[in-house]
C-alpha cells in the first residue's frame, strides 16, 4: 500500500495562497507548533462566489485545509470557489496581498452572511419620458423651487 504524504504547512503559503493557521498541535512533544489546520481567507471574508447556471446555492461554510498542505489543493479550491477574487489576488503585489483583507468585514458579520446574497445584478432600461414624468411632474413643484423652470428640471438620458 502506498503511504499518504504528510506535507507540512509552509509559512510562505499563508501569503501566497491566502490561508490562515487555525489549529496547532497541543502535544507536549518537541513538535508542539505543528500546524494541523488552516482556513481559506476568501471564504472567511467574501464567501463563495455563485456559479452562473448552478442548480444549487453556494455553501456558506469556510473551507479548512488539513494535511497534506499542498499548493494544488489551495489552487483548486480558489479557482473553483473564488475565481474572481483569486484572480485579483494573484495579480496583486506582495504588499497589496498583505493588505488585501484589511478593510473587509468577514461575510458572517454582514447582512449577506445572514440572509444570503444574490450576486446577479438586475438592470432595468427605463424610458426617458417615464423618468421625466416622475421627477418633473410628480416631484417638482414650481412654488418650492424659485427661478427654475420645468424645462431645466427634466433630464434627458
Amino acid at each position: 500500500m502506498a503511504t499518504k504524504r504528510a506535507t507540512p504547512f509552509q509559512r510562505a503559503h499563508a501569503l501566497q495562497y491566502a490561508v490562515r493557521v487555525t489549529q496547532r498541535s497541543t502535544s507536549n512533544e518537541s513538535n508542539a507548533s505543528v500546524v494541523i489546520a488552516c482556513e481559506c481567507l476568501f471564504c472567511v471574508y467574501f464567501g463563495r462566489e455563485c456559479k452562473i447556471g448552478s442548480k444549487r446555492k453556494a455553501t456558506s461554510y469556510v473551507k479548512y485545509f488539513k494535511k497534506p498542505f499542498r499548493a494544488d489543493n489551495y489552487t483548486q479550491h480558489h479557482t473553483s470557489q473564488h475565481p474572481e477574487k483569486w484572480k485579483q489576488y494573484q495579480e496583486a503585489s506582495e504588499e497589496e496581498k498583505k493588505n488585501f483583507f484589511d478593510d473587509v468585514k468577514p461575510v458572517k458579520q454582514t447582512l449577506h452572511g445572514h440572509f444570503g446574497a444574490q450576486q446577479v445584478c438586475e438592470r432595468f432600461l427605463i424610458n426617458t419620458d417615464i423618468v421625466n414624468t416622475i421627477i418633473g411632474d410628480m416631484l417638482w413643484d414650481p412654488e418650492d423651487v424659485s427661478g427654475e423652470t420645468h424645462a431645466n428640471m427634466t433630464y434627458d438620458l
